[in-house]
């Protein structure tokens, strides 16, 4: 189930699955190099290994963050 206060429910949140864990890895990378000039804010990638979840629903404190 989906979490009560996700920014998914409304429509502020992306999660993107590479097929490949090579991929994602850049991909993480890639997106933490850009999330200040996408005013975006993105899961931290311990909490989710094999997705990235990117939001434009700003979290206090730093741009990755911990769900």
């Amino acid at each position: 189930p989906a979490a009560l206060k996700s920014a998914h429910l409304e429509g502020l949140a992306m999660d993107f699955s590479p097929v490949d864990m090579e991929e994602i890895a850049k991909f993480h990378r890639f997106c933490e190099e850009h999330l200040e000039e996408w005013d975006c804010w993105m899961e931290d990638k311990a909490y989710c290994p094999s997705w990235s979840h990117i939001q434009k629903r700003p979290v206090v404190g730093h741009r990755v963050f911990k769900p």
